[in-house]
């Protein structure tokens, strides 16, 4: 996954390796969701209110590890 824009340098470098084997990406407002090939999800987001509104899935981290097969995402959360 290449990133672009804003604050996008520092989320590049910084998740480089969790970035690899994407199948999908799904975004919310200010927060993005990436669908792995493993079935696993990294979330990340960008922006004042991105943490809150999808992009900090730190209560689901277990959940997000694989078996995931869709994300569906609306403008501040991800199901």
């Amino acid at each position: 996954v290449i990133t672009w824009g804003e604050e996008s340098e520092r989320l590049s470098s910084a998740m480089k390796e969790e970035l690899t084997g994407v199948r999908q990406i799904f975004a919310s407002d200010y927060a993005f969701a990436a669908l792995k090939a493993d079935g696993s999800v990294i979330t990340w987001w960008c922006g004042a209110f991105g943490r809150e509104l999808g992009g900090d899935s730190s209560a689901v981290k277990e959940e997000l590890t694989g078996g995931v097969e869709q994300i569906f995402s609306s403008g501040g959360f991800f199901a």
